[in-house]
């Protein structure tokens, strides 16, 4: 708990097989949870930036994410979104 991962340049993260599937840049596994991802940089990324597999209260806030297939996915236990002001 209370891991962050913060400031990173990720990027190029390619697979050589056409139409491959689970690459994430950063992926959570079910039991991590109180884990910040903010102010990363992700780019060309086959798959996901942030994936989230479950865990709880997890928080991904000002990233950037260029040439990706998906920002953020989350595996469907466990979701529950806020915005905060």
């Amino acid at each position: 708990r209370g891991l962050v991962i913060k400031n990173n340049y990720i990027h190029d993260i390619v697979s050589k097989s056409s139409g491959s599937t689970g690459i994430s840049a950063v992926y959570l596994d079910g039991c991590q949870c109180d884990v910040t991802m903010e102010g990363n940089i992700v780019e060309n990324v086959d798959g996901d930036a942030f994936k989230i597999n479950g865990g709880r209260d997890n928080v991904v806030k000002n990233n950037i994410a260029n040439e990706i297939a998906y920002e953020v996915t989350f595996s469907p236990a466990n979701v529950k979104l806020v915005e905060k002001d």
